[in-house]
């Protein structure tokens, strides 16, 4: 009793070891077609491709035959015992791995330790596809509920937009899986349940996904169709293929479909094989031959020669025939005007593909949030730091800035004076970004104040003519000082307290009181100091139009 609960119990320990060695691979092959999605998108990225279209084809190219490999021949591969080409790699680092399993033929045996990886491998496929659509369906209500949270326009405006629809990646899923569907289907009919499943839910998801989760997709030319479509007919051939080899496993009488001469031109162009062959199996040339051209198999096998030789015709007529109008085209005989294909502009590559091909050179997109020229106005509030002494000595900089004398004023009269009958240089680019509205104001109450403390003139505006009123100024021994009205009154100097004598007029602004004298006054001091090109220049070098 002790002896079999012994035995019983590592039968049972073998046969759970087995069992999650068979599970471990199945979701190391699922797991392997999730990371290749995301390196397949990657690589072909960085390929550069001038269109939108064609990255998209090269996307769907590499998905689909790297998780093809994957999933339908790397199992295959590791159960298939071959004694020639197992010889070959013994002592490298695929000795063990391929070549070496336990099945030579599909005997019943292979169904179960081959196909039933693949079959739930395939299912699992079907499931994650609806798990990502389900997850990117709660990822949509998130962002809608937490909106209200959104600190400025783009990330409002990301809540509201939804994902992209990658119709390249579903393009190389549809495709894989109908391979794999195609291959094994004929020994394995369960996986016909499975791609009508597959397919009928996905239909109903992607509509769902397209129409209510993801944002507006990018328009296509017909090109990632076209793939598709001349992709799809030889998975027939393999079905075929698969179909002939599964079902002349057992032997069984000459399918008189097949003549006598056809039989013995195949068993002839078999036979070519006949040095390769018993170093890979222990078939034989006559074997395969017979395999062929059974009852069971005969007519799987005159499809294939018919469906090869059908495929072989039309892609090689319509080869030629491309190469032929494109001939035409180049030597004028052919206006290319009337051509479909001249109507799917595809030379002209998206703004995007532009840049990443280095077609273009500028920002990758119209965002302004993407434009390092405006990346500080977009910088996150956590991110900022407060620097007291930058901001220190920055104001004090405008202040001492704001002391300085702007273009067009002069704290010292003899300056002035001179500016106004010299022609006056442009400021330096700094002076101009200096001169600020804030710098502007603390200067006019600067000089305010000093004015009326008998320090300075009051401020003039650098565009405007400013008339200078009574009783601001101080008499002035320039160029600048008009003469009085009558010369035979001179200036009296007294000891004795008298009225504040007006000022006299300034060139540049007409005398205070106004009146047909002060302008016709200020009209002829203007033109004896007018300028360059026209100008004429007034008081502290101002410009008069």
């Amino acid at each position: 009793m002790y002896g079999e609960v012994m035995y019983c119990s590592r039968f049972s320990s073998v046969m759970g070891i087995y069992t999650a060695a068979q599970a471990l691979a199945v979701l190391g092959v699922v797991a392997a077609n999730f990371m290749i999605e995301i390196a397949i998108t990657w690589l072909v990225r960085q390929e550069k491709h001038h269109t939108r279209t064609r990255e998209a084809v090269g996307i769907t190219r590499s998905l689909f035959l790297t998780t093809l490999i994957n999933t339908a021949f790397s199992n295959l591969v590791a159960n298939m015992y071959l004694p020639g080409p197992a010889g070959v790699i013994k002592g490298s680092f695929l000795d063990g791995y391929i070549f070496t399993g336990s099945f030579a033929d599909t005997t019943p045996n292979w169904y179960h330790d081959v196909c039933r990886p693949i079959t739930i491998s395939l299912f699992l496929t079907t499931v994650i596809v609806h798990l990502k659509i389900a997850f990117r369906w709660w990822w949509r209500r998130r962002c809608l509920a937490t909106r209200y949270q959104c600190l400025t326009q783009w990330q409002l405006e990301e809540a509201f937009s939804g994902h992209e629809f990658e119709l390249a990646l579903k393009y190389g899923q549809h495709l894989y899986f109908i391979y794999v569907v195609m291959m094994y289907s004929s020994g394995v009919p369960l996986m016909y349940i499975l791609a009508a499943v597959h397919f009928t839910t996905c239909y109903w998801a992607e509509k769902y996904e397209l129409l209510r989760l993801c944002r507006r997709p990018l328009s296509f030319s017909r090109d990632l169709a076209c793939y598709f479509s001349s992709s799809v007919p030889f998975a027939a051939l393999w079905h075929l293929a698969f179909g002939v080899w599964f079902y002349s496993l057992f032997g069984m009488p000459k399918s008189p479909l097949i003549a006598g001469a056809l039989r013995k031109s195949l068993e002839h162009s078999v036979a070519a094989f006949k040095g390769l062959m018993p170093a890979a199996s222990s078939l034989t040339p006559q074997l395969v031959a017979w395999r062929f051209t059974q009852n069971s198999s005969a007519h799987l096998f005159i499809g294939f020669i018919a469906c090869g030789g059908a495929l072989f015709i039309f892609f090689t007529t319509s080869t030629w025939l491309a190469v032929v109008r494109g001939l035409a085209k180049q030597l004028g005989f052919r206006n290319g005007t009337d051509d479909s294909e001249a109507v799917v502009q595809q030379a002209v590559p998206e703004f995007s593909t532009a840049v990443r091909s280095r077609l273009l050179i500028g920002p990758a997109s119209y965002a302004i949030q993407q434009n390092p020229a405006y990346k500080h106005a977009f910088v996150n509030m956590e991110e900022l730091e407060w620097e007291t002494k930058k901001v220190t000595e920055a104001k004090a900089a405008a202040g001492n800035l704001a002391c300085e004398p702007f273009w067009g004023f002069a704290a010292d009269p003899s300056v002035a004076a001179t500016a106004a009958g010299d022609a006056v240089a442009a400021p330096p680019l700094a002076a101009r970004r200096r001169n600020t509205a804030a710098n502007r104001l603390r200067a006019k109450q600067k000089a305010a104040a000093a004015a009326s403390a008998g320090a300075a003139p009051a401020p003039l505006s650098v565009n405007k003519v400013v008339p200078v009123v009574a009783g601001t100024l101080p008499p002035r021994t320039s160029g600048s000082q008009m003469q009085p009205r009558s010369s035979a009154t001179p200036h009296q100097v007294d000891a004795q307290p008298q009225p504040q004598p007006k000022p006299q007029a300034v060139v540049g602004a007409p005398p205070a009181g106004g009146g047909p004298n002060a302008e016709m006054m200020f009209q002829t001091a203007a033109a004896q100091t007018a300028g360059d090109k026209g100008r004429t220049r007034g008081w502290a070098g101002l410009e008069l139009e």
